[in-house]
């Protein structure tokens, strides 16, 4: 999916995509005392909301077809969340949110965001880390339920144990993703751990954001002595770009050295991977090696090697 900013001509688009939804929300099916409502989301009202200074809009396009529009006012208000009925259930209105929510977040440090939220929606905002705030309200001909979501738990990112449940999520996660263009593995070298063993020396983890998994992290006996190899992967596109996998690098380390502070740790990342090089540069590793790796194929691929040393701090 593609996102950008919402324009003028947008309008009828936008105003279309929501007209079709407001079934979910008004009272009555015929949108009967919803006038107001529906005359907010009509063409005018949607260019209206676009020309609004306080308000922020954001489209997202597939294929050249409207899939789903954002918009977030005074940076603290979940104002507009909508996706066409055909794209719902493929996790583009979390990536639309996550998009809008960082983007919120750099231009106002807000405490909190709000959403009223449909009552159909709101175990989506839930997994989204919102939670009610209030009963459910019916008013002007919609019904609604408020809800709450702190700062601190919008950037929540948090690790739990990886069971061998998961491994049906982690295929999942590499098969829609397709990993081949920028690593080779989506988890521990072993095949014989199935999850966190810190016994075996394997930390082992889901990464959780506002408890909804986005991926894995772990920790992993080396070839030498007193070295551990590090691996990542985020099995959710949407979460790239945000500083999720930054965190649960550095929560997973941190776990480690609790119990090996002694270790350096390494790992290999491919040369044309920039994001994940910028991620690990950010936490304190530092390119130590170039090496070239064979593919599957036997094609050599350009790989640098990046080490953390025991006595530098996670930054």
């Amino acid at each position: 999916m593609h996102i950008r900013p919402a324009a003028a001509a947008d309008a009828g688009a936008i105003s279309a995509l929501i007209r079709s939804l407001a079934h979910g929300f008004t009272l009555h099916p015929e949108g009967v005392g919803a006038e107001g409502f529906l005359e907010s989301v009509s063409p005018g009202g949607i260019e209206a909301c676009l020309h609004a200074p306080d308000i922020l809009y954001r489209a997202g396009w597939v294929a050249g077809e409207l899939a789903g529009v954002v918009a977030v006012r005074g940076d603290c208000h979940l104002h507009h969340l909508f996706v066409a009925p055909k794209f719902q259930r493929m996790g583009l209105a979390r990536q639309l949110w996550r998009g809008a929510l960082a983007e919120s977040i750099k231009r106002g440090h807000p405490e909190a965001f709000t959403v009223n939220s449909t009552p159909s929606a709101v175990r989506v905002y839930e997994s989204f880390g919102f939670a009610v705030c209030g009963p459910r309200v019916e008013s002007h001909g919609i019904a609604f339920v408020p809800m709450r979501l702190s700062h601190a738990e919008s950037m929540a990112v948090s690790l739990r144990a990886f069971q061998a449940d998961d491994a049906r999520t982690l295929e999942r996660w590499a098969g829609r993703i397709g990993i081949g263009d920028f690593m080779s593995r989506t988890g521990p070298r072993s095949t014989t751990v199935t999850g966190h063993a810190p016994g075996s020396g394997i930390y082992w983890f889901v990464i959780l954001e506002a408890g909804h998994a986005i991926g894995t992290v772990w920790i992993e006996p080396g070839g030498q002595p007193s070295t551990s190899v590090l691996g990542i992967f985020l099995g959710d596109r949407s979460a790239f770009g945000h500083g999720l996998g930054t965190q649960a690098i550095r929560l997973a380390i941190r776990q480690f050295r609790e119990d090996f502070p002694g270790h350096t740790l390494t790992l290999n990342v491919r040369q044309s991977n920039h994001r994940a090089q910028a991620c690990y540069l950010k936490v304190g590793f530092s390119v130590v090696a170039r090496l070239t790796k064979a593919s599957q194929q036997g094609e050599g691929i350009p790989i640098f090697q990046m080490d953390l040393e025991p006595g530098r701090p996670v930054a």
